[in-house]
């Protein structure tokens, strides 16, 4: 897995993807020292946003545990509504 975080937020943010930095690497970045070794993001769940964040993460070398198709994330979030 990537560990080069500031990557992951720049190409957020060059993309405009509406994200929330959460767990420990938002507290480290508030000055608590604090060890991870992950990135925790709460990201927009709109189909167009969504489908831009998994897009990303995956074209950054991340993957997805869990066990549904990363790229049907907005997909499914709408089939909820």
């Amino acid at each position: 897995m990537p560990t080069d975080f500031l990557s992951v937020l720049s190409e957020f943010q060059e993309r405009n993807i509406r994200y929330a930095l959460v767990g420990g690497l938002a507290v480290l970045l508030h000055g608590v020292d604090r060890l991870t070794a992950d990135i925790d993001l709460v990201v927009d769940l709109a189909p167009e946003q969504a489908s831009k964040a998994v897009e990303t993460l995956l074209r950054l070398g991340f993957k997805a545990n869990a066990p549904v198709d990363a790229n049907r994330l907005a997909e499914l979030y709408e089939d909820k509504k």
